[in-house]
Formats: structure tokens, sequence, C-alpha cells
């Protein structure tokens, strides 16, 4: 993973971000089971 971090200046002011946070997010297949799931919850609960 990567440390680097991009930056932009606006008003004399360095703003530095990065996107390596959404590493540390859960896969789209495992949030998949967790729609799955609830819509199973849902048809039991009505």
């Amino acid at each position: 993973m990567s440390n680097e971090l991009k930056s932009i200046v606006y008003e004399d002011i360095i703003y530095k971000y990065g996107a390596d946070w959404t590493s540390y997010l859960e896969s789209y297949e495992h949030w998949g089971f967790y729609w799955y799931q609830q819509k199973i919850m849902e048809g039991l609960a009505e």
C-alpha cells in the first residue's frame, strides 16, 4: 500500500489527499451478502 499523498494548493494553503483508505473497505461481494441477508429477513418479517 502506498502512503504517498497528492496535494493541491488553494489560496496559499497546501491540501493533501489520498485514496488509500478505500483499501480498508469491505469488498463489493461481501456487501452483496449483507444485502441478500437483509432481503431474506424482510421476507420473514412480513
